[in-house]
């Protein structure tokens, strides 16, 4: 079959690639970009108050709420603040026989535990001092005020009785308007990142996930090396190779569920395997709980993290040795190099393609780290700030979108911080472990190049 001259076989690849360009923006972009928006806005779980209005709206956290009366301008009159009580009849018992009853004022509380007030007297004004009146042509007074979502609202309590003839309120919520009739919003785009970023819980979660992942990934490097080199070497050869890579590699395959009951099992208290031999041998004189010693913790994770994952690496290093140019370490062997002068000068610096997606790989995982101090520990013991020792950022991104704040927003503030210093970091380990050499050379030729045009130039 005959092609025109300039038929190209490219536009065959292009179309190749569709499919897996789609994958990527649906699976990769899409999750991205979808996270960044939920990161300005106030969107919220189910149960609670919080409405997705645009993506510069947000709702103030409970940390940020101020009164209503203090946070839009208005005139303030006779301001009566009175604690909704509760008269409950106790029955006084002595010697186990009712003698009677005793009237009790109870401050009557919300269900989060927050004492409860009636406001009166505060009387409501826009933005350009003009009073707010109701739908009767009455100005409007706050008697209470909701922040859940972004939008400010003011309430009206109205009297009546409930069914047994009692008291009641029936409280109505009308949006305060601005100027072009739209409710009043809170525009705080970046909010969610300051409440992240002064969370003492969220620092104490940045500080335990780096904690625990240099613990593991410093000495994981120096062993996988080890071993790679020990495998590798052409002075021993070492008999059941083969076996020894499959046991160090196997718990790599071992599912993180498996592991924790594993370890929860060695480490129990007081009748752990770890607690029984330690305390038989005289080290321990008696059983330790592992379980409420924060340090203990987060060495028994990295330790997991560390085991699990330098048989991977100890692969990556020696497929890498492997694919190296046998020629180098002959012409060292008739220099007379020693073993260990070119592992210095001959392995590592050609291993450093590798080495910089095991250290980038390395942080990807080691700062997403979950499924481990999650189901080993539960993110536990607690501290003194109310975190966790073994708690991760992840564990605290987790609990904040689906433990019982549901708090989407701020979950989602915390994973793009979390994208920010990953990509950071990365970037900073391509620049300090780049080929020196190479980029000297490439500007050599630049220069070289930039010299020979001008030269050129000049001779026309």
């Amino acid at each position: 079959m005959k092609h025109g001259k300039n038929f190209s076989y490219a536009k065959y690849g292009y179309i190749f690639c569709i499919p897996f360009f789609a994958i990527y923006l649906i699976f990769s972009l899409y999750p991205i970009i979808y996270t960044i928006s939920i990161s300005v806005t106030d969107r919220q779980g189910a149960g609670v108050d919080g409405i997705e209005y645009g993506i510069q709206k947000r709702a103030l956290v409970d940390e940020e709420q101020v009164p209503l009366f203090e946070e839009v301008e208005k005139a303030v009159t006779n301001e009566v603040v009175t604690p909704i009580i509760d008269i409950m009849e106790v029955p006084i018992f002595e010697d186990g026989v009712n003698v009677g009853n005793r009237t009790d004022e109870i401050h009557r509380r919300s269900f989060m535990g927050h004492p409860l007030y009636i406001v009166e007297g505060v009387v409501v004004i826009d933005r350009h001092g003009n009073e707010v009146f109701d739908n009767s042509g009455d100005p409007v007074y706050v008697e209470g005020e909701r922040r859940g979502d972004d939008v400010i609202y003011y309430t009206q309590r109205e009297r009546g009785v409930d069914e047994y003839g009692n008291p009641a309120y029936r409280t109505i919520e009308t949006p305060l308007l601005d100027e072009f009739g739209e409710p009043q919003t809170v525009l705080d785009p970046l909010g969610n990142f300051r409440w992240v970023l002064n969370s003492p819980m969220f620092r104490e979660a940045i500080g335990n996930t780096f904690k625990i992942w240099i613990t593991n990934f410093i000495p994981q490097i120096v062993l996988a090396l080890t071993l790679a080199a020990w495998f590798t070497s052409r002075w021993s050869k070492i008999k059941g190779q083969g076996l020894f890579k499959v046991l160090f590699y196997m718990p790599n395959i071992i599912t993180a569920g498996t592991i924790a009951v594993l370890f929860n099992a060695l480490f129990a208290f007081p009748m752990g395997v770890v607690n029984n031999t330690l305390t038989s041998i005289g080290i321990f004189e008696s059983a330790k709980n592992f379980g409420t010693d924060g340090t203990a913790q987060q060495a028994i994770v990295a330790f997991v993290q560390f085991w699990m994952w330098y048989g991977y690496t100890m692969l990556i290093f020696i497929s890498g040795i492997i694919g190296l140019n046998p020629e180098m370490y002959e012409s060292a062997d008739i220099d007379g190099a020693s073993a260990v002068k070119q592992f210095f000068y001959i392995t590592l610096p050609n291993l450093r393609t590798i080495m910089i997606f095991t250290v980038v790989s390395s942080i990807i995982g080691g700062l997403n780290m979950f499924d481990v101090p999650f189901l080993y520990a539960g993110g536990g013991p607690a501290t003194v700030i109310g975190g966790g020792s073994t708690t991760t950022t992840s564990i605290w991104i987790y609990n904040q979108a689906f433990g019982d704040a549901y708090r989407y927003n701020t979950a989602s503030a915390a994973s793009v911080l979390m994208f920010l210093i990953i990509a950071v970091l990365s970037a900073i380990i391509f620049f300090i472990m780049r080929d020196k050499e190479e980029v000297r050379m490439r500007k050599y030729k630049k220069a070289e190049l930039k010299a020979l045009k001008k030269s050129v130039k000049a001779v026309d």
